[in-house]
């Protein structure tokens, strides 16, 4: 949605309101609702859409952010080579997720994320790890260059290129 949509149907309102979105996607009528003094609660059932959504509404301040992006990727660059090819999946990943890790994921990418994973996972503050999570997401959701061997096609599935 626009943010003009939400921002003129919700500056209209006299006193602060509650605001519900039952499919929040990436969050623009919650941090609009909240950019507005109102107190927003939003749901979706796709865990990346919440996750955008978590971090566009976050209250994070940008210097922790970048300070824990610049941890993160020091620790990572120092430990990806150390990461075995057999642990380089995602926390908890059952069979069918280290199928689909092998597919998408070359060796090198595969440890490299594992890597960048661990260090978002250490994290203490909770809205900079959220932040974190989402700037990882975008490494592998991308419409090119990613650390996928996938290619998003604009209304196709995606293509897996080398």
């Amino acid at each position: 949605m626009a943010t003009s949509i939400a921002w003129r149907a919700l500056a209209e309102t006299s006193r602060p309101a509650r605001v519900l979105d039952p499919m929040v996607g990436s969050g623009t009528t919650a941090m609009v609702a909240r950019s507005l003094g109102h107190r927003a609660v939003g749901y979706d059932t796709d865990p990346l859409a919440v996750l955008v959504a978590t971090t566009w509404c976050s209250d994070v301040q940008e210097h922790r952010v970048h300070d824990a992006a610049e941890r993160v990727l020091r620790s990572s660059l120092r430990r990806h080579c150390g990461i075995r090819l057999a642990e380089a999946y995602p926390a908890g990943a059952d069979d069918e997720t280290r199928r689909f890790t092998r597919y998408w994921f070359d060796g090198t990418n595969r440890r490299q994320l594992a890597a960048l994973a661990q260090g978002i996972r250490s994290q203490r503050d909770a809205g900079v790890r959220t932040v974190l999570w989402c700037a990882f997401s975008r490494l592998i959701i991308a419409k090119q260059a990613s650390a996928s061997r996938a290619l998003d096609l604009a209304h196709s599935r995606p293509h897996r290129v080398d």
